[in-house]
């Protein structure tokens, strides 16, 4: 298997606004990263998370199911989980499975900082 078909890249940073985090992943989230994946945010306790997937290339079915497990383990924590920056690939991977309108999803980063804040109860 060439080394760029499993290149994958995950790295986390504080949002702008009090309780954020901010996932960014590069490369691809497919069967040879998505444990990497899981493991990574499973140690995410943040009440929002903003997933960047500006730098997504590709997802495969293992990677959507991992996915969307992430959202539910999210939802039972009472976890805000948010995507952003999904390409044309992805987002049309998203759109055929149903899954798209499941997610929370902005276009833009800024966006979701902006909209995506703790309320009294949560802080």
């Amino acid at each position: 298997m060439d080394a760029d078909h499993s290149h994958f890249e995950i790295e986390s940073r504080p949002g702008k606004r009090p309780g954020q985090h901010i996932i960014q992943i590069s490369g691809r989230l497919v069967f040879d990263t998505t444990q990497r994946f899981t493991n990574f945010v499973r140690k995410e306790n943040a009440p929002i998370v903003i997933l960047d997937l500006s730098d997504l290339i590709d997802l495969d079915s293992t990677g959507l199911g991992t996915l969307m497990r992430t959202h539910e383990s999210f939802k039972r924590q009472k976890q805000h989980l948010a995507l952003v920056g999904i390409n044309e690939k992805v987002r049309h991977v998203l759109e055929i499975t149903s899954v798209l309108r499941l997610l929370t999803v902005f276009e833009t980063l800024a966006e979701a900082e902006e909209a995506l804040v703790l309320t009294a109860d949560e802080s």
